[in-house]
């Protein structure tokens, strides 16, 4: 089986992580990793990468990548530590009073 990929990348105006959601006839970029889209192969990862070079020259994202994700319960899961870290959208290190 080949692998699956989630693509990413942080958007331009507010510097937060996003994951690509593909839509008949059109692209977004989604806040929750749950909502991102997976594809299987590399190479179908890195062609949507290529396509999202439109949204880098018009300023919406930067540091477009794929990320190998796994698949837990129906759901995707990112196999990186720090892709879990990004998808999870929260400090590792808590700051403030307890």
């Amino acid at each position: 089986m080949a692998a699956r990929y989630m693509i990413t990348a942080n958007l331009v105006r507010r510097g937060t992580t996003v994951w690509l959601r593909m839509e008949v006839g059109a692209r977004r970029w989604m806040d929750a990793f749950a909502d991102g889209t997976v594809v299987d192969g590399e190479a179908e990862a890195d062609r949507l990468v290529k396509e999202s070079d439109a949204d880098v020259a018009a300023n919406r994202v930067v540091g477009v990548y794929r990320v190998e994700v796994g698949i837990e319960d129906g759901r995707p899961v990112p196999l990186s530590a720090r892709e879990r870290i990004r998808a999870a959208r929260e400090p590792t290190v808590k700051y403030g009073k307890e």
